[in-house]
This record gives structure tokens, C-alpha cells and sequence, in this order.
């Protein structure tokens, strides 16, 4: 994987704002973010300075343009939006299942 790192966010509530200030410390561009709805996403992408919005999570992880998903969602949705970025290839940042 060469260049920037490009990383997004599913869920940008307080945990989802301290996982894209750490990505962005890392070094990595804010490619995208999905949260509960897409006008929430809009929303976010604005506040956290993020390159776009996706509608929802499971668009973003098969979205080409990114190399690393966060998952700060709630702990219940977790597990099937990992098992659906680790299939669209993507690298996985999740705290607990």
C-alpha cells in the first residue's frame, strides 16, 4: 500500500470524532464517513472535515477509495460491518466485537 493512508468512519458520534483526530495524527486522509442516517453523515463529514459522506456504513466499506474502516458504532452492529470490510478487502479498526 503506497502514499496516504485513506481511512473512514462508521459512526461519528464522540468516539467516531476521537478515532478520525488519531487517523489524522497517524498521518491518514479522512476519506469518508457514515453514520445513522445520510443527512447525519453530511453533517459529519462537515464537522470532522472528512472528503465525502456515504449513505450508510455497508456503502462505505465497499466503496473504492478506502484502505482502513473504523468501527465506532454500536457494539451490537460490530461484528457484521467488520465481516463486510474485512470481504471488501478492507483493513479493520474495531475495539471490541
Amino acid at each position: 500500500m503506497g502514499g496516504e493512508l485513506r481511512a473512514a468512519i462508521a459512526g461519528t458520534g464522540f468516539i467516531g470524532a476521537v478515532h478520525a483526530r488519531s487517523a489524522r495524527l497517524a498521518g491518514a486522509r479522512l476519506a469518508g464517513v457514515a453514520a445513522s442516517s445520510p443527512e447525519s453523515a453530511a453533517a459529519a463529514a462537515d464537522r470532522l472535515g472528512a472528503e465525502r459522506s456515504y449513505p450508510s456504513a455497508e456503502a462505505m466499506v465497499e466503496a473504492d477509495g478506502i484502505d482502513v474502516v473504523h468501527i465506532c458504532t454500536p457494539n451490537h452492529l460490530h461484528v457484521p460491518l467488520a465481516e463486510a470490510a474485512l470481504r471488501a478487502g478492507k483493513h479493520v479498526i474495531c475495539e471490541k466485537p
